[in-house]
C-alpha cells in the first residue's frame, strides 16, 4: 500500500507486507530498485473474546499493554450505530454478530482498516481505552471534517503491520457457530475465551441493566447454554490458537494466568504488562481513573462474592435446568451447584452476610 501523506510523511511513503517501512523523497521508478525484507517473527493476532462483565477487561489488558502493541476496544460495542451504516436490515444480534464476525472484524486483524465502516473509524480513538491509534488520532485532528477517517485510516494499517501484538476485545457478538466460522477464517489468530461463573456474571449485570434484573431464571439457563455451545467450538483437540481464561484464575493470581497465556503463546510476560497488573489487583498506590480504570485490590474474593446478593431460590432452580447441570459437568474444577457449594464450604465467608 502506498500513501501520498505529504503534510505528515514524505512523498511515496510505503508500508511493505512485512512491516517495513519505505521513506523516498524521489520517485521509485519499476524495476529501478529491489528491496528484500525479512518477516518480522515477533507479530502475533490476538483477538480476546470474552463475555460482558466477566473478567473482559483484565483479559484485555495483558495484550493493551505490550510494547509497542495495537489494540482496539470492543470494536462491536458500538453496533447500535455501526450496523446502521453497514445493514439496516441486520436487526437480531445474530445477524450482527455474524456480519461483525465475518465481515468486519477479519479486516481489522489483515491490517485493511481503509476497508472498514467510516462510522466505525470515527468512533476511535474516543471510544473506550486503546492503544497504538496515537498517529490516527493526530491525524483526524489535522484534517478534521466527515473525511478524517478515512483520509487517515493508512495510519492504523502502518501501525498494524509493525506492532508486535495486534489485538482486540470483543463482548456481546459471541454466537457459537458465527465464533466458529470466524476461526476458520483467520487461522493464525490467536483466540482468547475468556469467561466466568455464569450466576456471577448474571449478578454483575443485574447491578446496571435492568433487562438482566427481569426473569433472571431465563438468562441463566440462557448463559449455561451459550457456555456449553461455545465449549463444542474452542475446546476440540487439535486447536492450538485457543486459549480459556478463567475468570476465577484470574481473580486467583493474574500474574500466573497471563503468564500461562504468555507461555501458550511462546512469549514472556514484559514488565509493562506485569506492571499494569499488579495495578489493577491493588498492590500498588494506583487509584481508579477514568470510566475504564480498574483497581480491585484483593480480587480473590469477588470470585463467589455473587453468592451474598443473589436470590438463591432463583439459583437453585438455575442450577438444576438441564442446560446448567450440563455445565457443571463440563467444568467441575471450577464451577459446582450452589447448594453443593454450601455443603462443600466454599461459601462460608458470605455465609453471614448472605
Amino acid at each position: 500500500m502506498c500513501s501520498s501523506l505529504g503534510w505528515s510523511r514524505p512523498v511515496d511513503t510505503c508500508i511493505h507486507k512485512y512491516g517495513a517501512l519505505v521513506f523516498s523523497t524521489h520517485s521509485l521508478k519499476e524495476n529501478s530498485l529491489t528491496l528484500q525484507f525479512e518477516p518480522r517473527k515477533s507479530h502475533k493476532n490476538v483477538a480476546v473474546v470474552a463475555h460482558y462483565r466477566a473478567g473482559s477487561t483484565f483479559a484485555s489488558v495483558m495484550f493493551s499493554e505490550y510494547p509497542g502493541a495495537l489494540y482496539v476496544f470492543e470494536p462491536a460495542s458500538s453496533y447500535h450505530l455501526v450496523w446502521q451504516g453497514v445493514d439496516k436490515s441486520l436487526a437480531n444480534e445474530e445477524d450482527r454478530s455474524k456480519a461483525f464476525l465475518e465481515r468486519i472484524y477479519p479486516l481489522w486483524f489483515e491490517c485493511r482498516a481503509t476497508d472498514l465502516p467510516g462510522i466505525w473509524l470515527s468512533r476511535y480513538p474516543q471510544w473506550g481505552v486503546n492503544r497504538g491509534l496515537e498517529e490516527y488520532a493526530q491525524c483526524k485532528k489535522a484534517v478534521a471534517g466527515s473525511s478524517a477517517p478515512f483520509t487517515c485510516s493508512p495510519f492504523i494499517e502502518e501501525k498494524c503491520l509493525i506492532a508486535p501484538i495486534v489485538a482486540a476485545k470483543t463482548t456481546r457478538m459471541i454466537n457459537a457457530e458465527n465464533i466458529d466460522k470466524f476461526i476458520q477464517l483467520g487461522t493464525d489468530m490467536e483466540i482468547v475465551h475468556a469467561f466466568r461463573d455464569p450466576r456471577g456474571t448474571l449478578l454483575s449485570r443485574a447491578k446496571l441493566e435492568q433487562w438482566y434484573r427481569d426473569n433472571q431464571l431465563k438468562h441463566l439457563e440462557i448463559a449455561c447454554w451459550e457456555l456449553n455451545k461455545l465449549r463444542q467450538v474452542f475446546e476440540v483437540p487439535g486447536k492450538n490458537n485457543i486459549h480459556i481464561l478463567h475468570y476465577e484464575d484470574l481473580a486467583t493470581d493474574v500474574l500466573a494466568a497471563a503468564e500461562k497465556i504468555y507461555r501458550d503463546l511462546g512469549m514472556q510476560v514484559p514488565e509493562e504488562v506485569i506492571t499494569v497488573l499488579n495495578k489493577a489487583t491493588g498492590k500498588t498506590n494506583a487509584k481508579r481513573t477514568g470510566s475504564y480504570g480498574i483497581v480491585q485490590k484483593n480480587p480473590k474474593s469477588r470470585i463467589n462474592s455473587w453468592v451474598k446478593t443473589a436470590n438463591h431460590t432463583i439459583v437453585n432452580a438455575g442450577d438444576a435446568t438441564q442446560e446448567c447441570q450440563q455445565f457443571f459437568k463440563n467444568y467441575p474444577e471450577y464451577y459446582k451447584p450452589l447448594q453443593e457449594m454450601f455443603n462443600t464450604g466454599l461459601t462460608y465467608m458470605y455465609l453471614e452476610k448472605a
